[in-house]
C-alpha cells in the first residue's frame, strides 16, 4: 500500500517549516533529532512516546500498513500520531478503518503533542487522515487518556466542532499503585486483602524451604546480553512456553529487548527485578522507569516453582524497594487481568472514540450516540 506520493524517506527540513506530512517507516526512523522538540515542550509523557521505543518497535516487527503523521510549525516538530490501516468488523460490517498503531503494552494511546499546540495538531492530523487514498470509512481511537493533550477530551471536542459523528465509551481500565499515598511499605502492605497477605506469607515460607532466596534490582547500565539471556531462559521454563509465547519463541520480542535496552537518546531507563533460589533465577520482571514512574513490561517465572508463587514474592520485594527510592508510581500494563487488583484498587479509565468519515455513517453514529445518551439518562 502506497500512502505517499513522494518517495519514502525523502522528507526535507525545508518541506517541514510549517507542514503536516504523511510519514513512512523510514521517515519515522529519521525523526530522532526532531524528537527533542517534543521533549522540550513536555509533550512526551510515557516511555512508549519516546523515539527510542518507537524506533525499536518499528525495527523489531512487521509494519505493513503502518504510517505516521507529523506536524511542524515554523520548523519545530510539534505533533505526531502513528496509525495503521485495518478493518472494522462488527455487526456484520467490514469497513476500512484507520486506528492507532501501538504495541498494546502501555495503558494509553494518543496524538503526541503539548497543550500549547494540541488544537492545531489534532486538526492538522485529522485533515491529513481525511485525505488518505483510499479514503477510510472510520477512524478508531482506542485507549485515549482523559488528562493528557491529544487525548479523549480535546479530540472529542474537535471532532464535534468538525461535525463528525462519534461514539465514545470506556474501553480500558488500568490499575496503578501511587506510592505517595503511603508512608512506607508496611502501611501499603497493611491495605492488601487478608487472604492475599496470607498467601504471600505462605509463599515466602515455601521459598525458604527450597533454599536461599535473593532479590536483585539491576539498572540498565548493568544489563548485558548474559543477563538478558538469563531472563529469556526463565521465560522458556515458564507456562508461556507451552503456548509458544515465551520470549525465545517470539523472535520479534527477543529482538526488541536486545535492541531497546542499549538504545541511546532516551529518558526512560530499563530496570530488571529478579528472584533467585540458591543462585538460580526463578522469576523476573522487566520494567521501564520514566519520570519517577515504573511501567511493568514483562514478567515470567519458572513453572517448576509454581507452588511457591515466586512471581508474587518478587513483586512484593520489588514494591518494597520502591519505597526506598524516589519512585512515585507503579503502573501495570498490558491486559487487564484480575490478579493485578490484588495489589491495588486504584485505576485510570481510558476512552475509545469511533468517528465516521462517510456521511451516512456519521449520521448513524450521531443517532446511536443520542439513543445511548437517552437510555443512560432514563436509567439514572
Amino acid at each position: 500500500m502506497e500512502i505517499m506520493e513522494r518517495e519514502a524517506g525523502t522528507l526535507t527540513a525545508k518541506e517541514c517549516l510549517s507542514k503536516t506530512a504523511l510519514l513512512s517507516k523510514e521517515d519515522i526512523l529519521a525523526l530522532e533529532d526532531s524528537w527533542c522538540d517534543l521533549h522540550n515542550s513536555n509533550s512526551v509523557h510515557g516511555p512508549h512516546e519516546e523515539h527510542a521505543w518507537i524506533k525499536v518497535w518499528l525495527l523489531s516487527r512487521d509494519t505493513a500498513g503502518l504510517f505516521g503523521v507529523g506536524v511542524w510549525k515554523e520548523g519545530t516538530f510539534v505533533g505526531f500520531g502513528m496509525f495503521q490501516r485495518a478493518e472494522y468488523k462488527r455487526f456484520g460490517l467490514r469497513l476500512p478503518t484507520i486506528r492507532f498503531a501501538s504495541s498494546g503494552l502501555f495503558p494509553w494511546n494518543r496524538i503526541i503533542t503539548s497543550k500549547q499546540h494540541e488544537t492545531d495538531v489534532i486538526r492538522s492530523i485529522l485533515n491529513e487522515l481525511s485525505e488518505l487514498k483510499p479514503k477510510p470509512s472510520l477512524l478508531e481511537f482506542e485507549s485515549l487518556p482523559m488528562d493528557l493533550p491529544g487525548g479523549a477530551v480535546s479530540l472529542s471536542a474537535i471532532l464535534e466542532e468538525m461535525g463528525r459523528g462519534t461514539l465514545q465509551r470506556i474501553n480500558k481500565t488500568s490499575p496503578y499503585i501511587p506510592f505517595k499515598d503511603y508512608a512506607d511499605y508496611s502501611q501499603y502492605a497493611s491495605k492488601l486483602g487478608s487472604e492475599f497477605k496470607r498467601q504471600l506469607r505462605k509463599s515466602e515460607n515455601r521459598l525458604r524451604k527450597k533454599g536461599e532466596s535473593k532479590f536483585t534490582s539491576v539498572v540498565e547500565n548493568d544489563l548485558n546480553e548474559e543477563t538478558l539471556n538469563t531472563l529469556f531462559n526463565v521465560s522458556a521454563r515458564s507456562w508461556k512456553a507451552d503456548i509458544g509465547t515465551d520470549i525465545h519463541s517470539v523472535p520479534e520480542t527477543s529482538r526488541f529487548y536486545k535492541l531497546y535496552t542499549p538504545a541511546q537518546k532516551k529518558e526512560s531507563e530499563a530496570l530488571v527485578w529478579s528472584l533467585s533460589i540458591d543462585g538460580q533465577c526463578v522469576a523476573f520482571e522487566y520494567l521501564l522507569r520514566f519520570q519517577k514512574k515504573l511501567f511493568a513490561i514483562r514478567s515470567d517465572y519458572d513453572s517448576s516453582h509454581k507452588r511457591e508463587q515466586p512471581g508474587n514474592v518478587l513483586m512484593a520485594r520489588g514494591l518494597e524497594s520502591c519505597f526506598e527510592s524516589d519512585i512515585d508510581e507503579y503502573n501495570f500494563t498490558g491486559q487487564d487481568y484480575s490478579y493485578k487488583y490484588r495489589w491495588t484498587k486504584e485505576t485510570r479509565e481510558y476512552i475509545r472514540i469511533v468517528c465516521a468519515f462517510d456521511g451516512w455513517l456519521s449520521g448513524a453514529l450521531l443517532l446511536a450516540r443520542k439513543t445511548l445518551d437517552s437510555l443512560s439518562q432514563r436509567s439514572k
